[in-house]
C-alpha cells in the first residue's frame, strides 16, 4: 500500500532514490531531478519574494520511494495556492514515477491533496498533456472541487533518430535546408568567425559572463526577456559537476556576437536560450548557435532534442514536435479564488475576440521591444579575458576555416 508524505525541505529526501525514480520514469527530466530542484530552491529570487515554500509530495511502498510530485505553496491574493514548483523554464512539469506506478501513485497523490483541502483554495498544474494523469484530475472528484483546464504554452520536441548532422538536415523541408544553407554560407565564409565551446564547469562559467554581455546589446532586456532571476541559478548549475552543461559562443573579429546554453540530462539535450547581438542581427547568427546546438545533441547520441515551450512556429521548422498543453486547475468551490474564475470565465465568453494579430508567426517579445534607442558599451578587455579564461579552462576554439568542412548545409 502507497503511503504518501509531505515535505517542506528537498533535504527531507534523498536525492539518490529521486534520480533513481526520474530516471525510471517514461520521460525522465532534467527539471524533475534532485540537482536542479536543489539550484531553483537555492538561488531562484523570484521564488523567495514570493514567500513560496516548497510542498513535495513523495509517494512509499514497503520503504522504496515510488513516486514524487514537486510543488510549491504560496499566499497570494485571494487565497492559498498550491501549484507546480517550476513554473517558468521547465518542460511539462508533473508526477515523477516509473510507468507501472505512475497511474496509482498520482491518484494517492491526489487523495492527500484533497483530505488537506484546508491547506488550499487553488490548485493548479501547468503544461499538462493529455497524457498527463494530472491532465484528468482525481477521480471521483466531488462538487467540492471545480477543475478547470485552460489553454497553456505548448511545448516543442525533436526526435533524433539520425546517424548525423547531415541526415539530420537532409529531413528537414527544402525551403528550410535553403533559407539554413544562406543563412550559414556568408557567417562560415568569414574569416573574422571563431566558435568557442565550453563542457567543463570552469570554462562554461567563464563563457556564461560573455553570454550575459551579449544579451546586454541584444533586443531582450528592453523585452523584460532576459535571464533575469535566473542568473544566479545558471552560474550554480554552470559551476556542478552534476549537470552536464555546455555554452558556446561566436565571436567576429574577435567580438563576441551570439552565444547558447544547453544542458545534457539522460536521453535528453535541452536548449535552454540562444542570443545574439542587434548589431549583427543581419548575419543570422541565431542560426548557426542552432544548428551547433543540434550538432553536440546528435553527435552525443541524445534521442530527444527538448526546445521547450513557446514559439512553436519557427521551433516547427527546425522539425520539432508541437505538443498542445492545458493549465489544469483544481478550485475549492465558494473560495475568493473560485469566485473569481467563475467570473473571468463569464467575461471571456461575452467580450469581444481580439483582432487578427498581424504580427502572428513573428516574435510577439521582440515586436514589443521595438528598435533600440542607445548603443550599449562593449568592454572588450574584460570579454577577451573571460574568452581566454574559458579557454585555460578546457573551452575549444574553432575558426571558420575548420567550421565550414563540417556545415550540413553546404
Amino acid at each position: 500500500m502507497i503511503e504518501v508524505r509531505v515535505h517542506h525541505h528537498l533535504a527531507e529526501l534523498d536525492p539518490a532514490a529521486m534520480e533513481k525514480v526520474n530516471a525510471s520514469s517514461a520521460r525522465a527530466s532534467l527539471f524533475s531531478s534532485p540537482v536542479w530542484l536543489n539550484h531553483f530552491l537555492t538561488h531562484d529570487p523570484y521564488f523567495k519574494e514570493r514567500g513560496a515554500k516548497p510542498y513535495i509530495l513523495a509517494a512509499w511502498e514497503g520503504g522504496v520511494l515510488k513516486g514524487y510530485l514537486p510543488l510549491k505553496t504560496v499566499i497570494e491574493r485571494g487565497g492559498h495556492v498550491l501549484s507546480s514548483l517550476i513554473s517558468l523554464e521547465v518542460e511539462r512539469p508533473g508526477v515523477v514515477a516509473a510507468p507501472e506506478d505512475l497511474a496509482r501513485v498520482t491518484q494517492a497523490f491526489f487523495r492527500v491533496l484533497l483530505n488537506r483541502a484546508d491547506e488550499w483554495d487553488l490548485l493548479e498544474f501547468v503544461q499538462q498533456d493529455a497524457e498527463s494523469p494530472l491532465f484528468h484530475g482525481p477521480a471521483g472528484l466531488t462538487g467540492r472541487h471545480w477543475l478547470r483546464r485552460l489553454p497553456d504554452r505548448n511545448n516543442n520536441v525533436l526526435a533524433l533518430p539520425f546517424a548525423d548532422v547531415g541526415a539530420y538536415a537532409a529531413s528537414l523541408s527544402k525551403n528550410m535546408r535553403h533559407s539554413t544553407k544562406k543563412q550559414l554560407k556568408g557567417l562560415l565564409t568569414s574569416a573574422g568567425l571563431t566558435l568557442t565551446t565550453a563542457k567543463t564547469p570552469a570554462a562554461c562559467s567563464a563563457l556564461f559572463e560573455v553570454f550575459l554581455d551579449i544579451e546586454r546589446r541584444s533586443w531582450k532586456p528592453r523585452a523584460d526577456a532576459t535571464v533575469g532571476t535566473r542568473e544566479q541559478m545558471y552560474r550554480a548549475a554552470f559551476a556542478d559537476h552534476a549537470v552536464e552543461t555546455v555554452a558556446c559562443i561566436a565571436c567576429l573579429d574577435g567580438l563576441p556576437m551570439a552565444g547558447s546554453i544547453w544542458v545534457h540530462y539522460g536521453k535528453n539535450t535541452y536548449h535552454l536560450q540562444t542570443i545574439y547581438s542587434e548589431a549583427h542581427e543581419g548575419l543570422a547568427p541565431g542560426t548557426l548557435m542552432m544548428v551547433v546546438t543540434l550538432a553536440d545533441a546528435i553527435e552525443r547520441k541524445s534521442e530527444v532534442f527538448d526546445m521547450l515551450p513557446d514559439f512553436s512556429h519557427y521551433k516547427a521548422r527546425w522539425g520539432t514536435k508541437t505538443i498542445e498543453t492545458q493549465w489544469v486547475q483544481i478550485f475549492r468551490v465558494g473560495s475568493k479564488r473560485h469566485l473569481r474564475a467563475v467570473a473571468g470565465d463569464f467575461w471571456r465568453r461575452v467580450k469581444p475576440k481580439p483582432a487578427e494579430d498581424a504580427a502572428k508567426g513573428k516574435n510577439p517579445y521582440k515586436v514589443a521591444a521595438g528598435a533600440a534607442s542607445v548603443e550599449v558599451p562593449v568592454d572588450r578587455p574584460r570579454l577577451a579575458a573571460l574568452l581566454a579564461e574559458a579557454r585555460a579552462a578546457g573551452a575549444l576554439e574553432h575558426a571558420a576555416a575548420a567550421l565550414a568542412p563540417r556545415n550540413p548545409f553546404s
